[in-house]
């Protein structure tokens, strides 16, 4: 199980940071937050430590950090989709390296968890355009149906669970409009980590306990104890 962080998004001293603790960096590629520059950052800080990079793409919102859902016709969304990936992979290209996978950004990854059109929609584009590359979803209780989705394409699947997101009793995750939705606390996020990791699972916001199987885990880089908490995840779980 890999540990990643959304990068690029603002925040540089955070990414230069967390890099050296992630296995994948989520780098935004132009929607939501960042520009050529940053990306450039992002793939040479990745490059320096050996952490894979993956295109995150979401609703050209900057104002709002992409963090609201924005009404689009199924071209749209996939011409919006596809451009920022197309960006992130020449940035890519010129720095002699490559993608390894696709995660969608806030409102649109939540979008894509709850509306099977949008689903549908982001991974007819992956499976056409990007193939080899795997498109990051949470991993929920539903993993075995969603993966039949991405089968009916041709494609694949990286599930993903959150560190630092409390999550609903049906395995989504509490919208951040929620004052519970981000755990702060460092021992807290540790915890969900470690029970992630080993085993199995996590506990909802009213301590159901949820059996998910994830391949890879995230912490935000703007959750405020983000830097600690990735350094001690890294530590427990990858170092011992």
């Amino acid at each position: 199980m890999k540990l990643n962080c959304d990068l690029g998004e603002g925040l540089d001293q955070v990414d230069a940071l967390v890099m050296p603790h992630i296995h994948m960096a989520n780098i935004a590629c132009g929607g939501h937050a960042g520009d050529e520059t940053s990306m450039k950052r992002c793939v040479s800080l990745a490059l320096n430590y050996g952490v894979k990079l993956g295109a995150h793409p979401g609703y050209a919102d900057r104002q709002n950090m992409g963090r609201i859902s924005v009404a689009m016709s199924r071209a749209s969304l996939q011409e919006s989709f596809l451009e920022q990936i197309n960006d992130f992979e020449t940035i890519c290209s010129e720095l002699g390296t490559h993608m390894s996978y696709i995660k969608p950004h806030g409102a649109l990854y939540n979008d894509m968890m709850r509306n099977q059109d949008v689903l549908h929609a982001l991974v007819e584009s992956c499976s056409i355009h990007y193939p080899s590359l795997p498109l990051m979803i949470q991993a929920t209780l539903d993993n075995e149906q969603n993966t039949e989705v991405a089968q009916q394409f041709s494609h694949y699947f990286m599930f993903e669970g959150y560190a630092d997101r409390a999550y609903t009793d049906g395995g989504l995750l509490v919208p951040r409009s929620q004052k519970n939705a981000l755990l702060t606390n460092t021992d807290a996020i540790i915890a969900q980590a470690e029970n992630l990791a080993h085993k199995k699972g996590v506990y909802s916001e009213s301590g159901l306990w949820l059996p998910l199987h994830i391949d890879t885990l995230c912490v935000h880089s703007d959750t405020p104890s983000a830097v600690d908490s990735l350094l001690a995840i890294s530590q427990r779980l990858y170092q011992n």
